[in-house]
């Protein structure tokens, strides 16, 4: 809303919003969570926003706060949907889409976040889906399109 009509009211709300958030910051939300890394992109997302259409000088702070409290309870790289990667979890704690981490992580560092951002992403890439792809195989048969597609989207980018 704020890149669109500049209002000073909505500017406020994201700013208060990201405060509030940065006081919440606890990992006990990534130890419970059935989908942290998942949740962990989606805020990457936000926060960069924060940065680039709201202009908040704390948004890579904030992130920073959250990468420190997210990457202990995330996998050490992508994970296909299904596998296990925490011991001791039901098998609906294998459902997280750590595969899509990468196309976020890459903008984080594009926009100024820092190099650690772009380490993130290299180790957050799928090579599972884009080894065989670049190879001309088709392995995305009955995955979801929406996260698999945008996993490899990233890719697809001009630099």
């Amino acid at each position: 809303m704020y890149a669109i009509n500049g209002s000073p009211a909505v500017r406020d709300k994201v700013m208060r919003l990201n405060r509030l958030y940065a006081k919440t910051i606890d990992s006990k939300f990534y130890v419970n969570n059935r989908f942290p890394a998942y949740c962990y992109d989606k805020l990457v997302c936000g926060l960069i926003d924060s940065h680039r259409l709201v202009n908040d000088p704390d948004a890579f702070q904030i992130l920073e706060q959250t990468t420190n409290t997210a990457l202990p309870n995330l996998p050490d790289g992508a994970v296909e949907h299904g596998k296990e990667w925490r011991p001791g979890k039901d098998p609906s704690y294998t459902w997280d889409e750590s595969y899509t981490s990468s196309e976020n992580l890459f903008l984080a560092y594009q926009y100024g976040a820092g190099e650690r951002y772009l380490a993130l992403a290299k180790k957050f890439l799928a090579d599972f889906y884009y080894d065989p792809l670049a190879e001309g195989r088709n392995i995305l048969d009955g995955k979801h399109a929406y996260s698999h597609v945008n996993s490899c989207a990233l890719l697809c980018r001009p630099t």
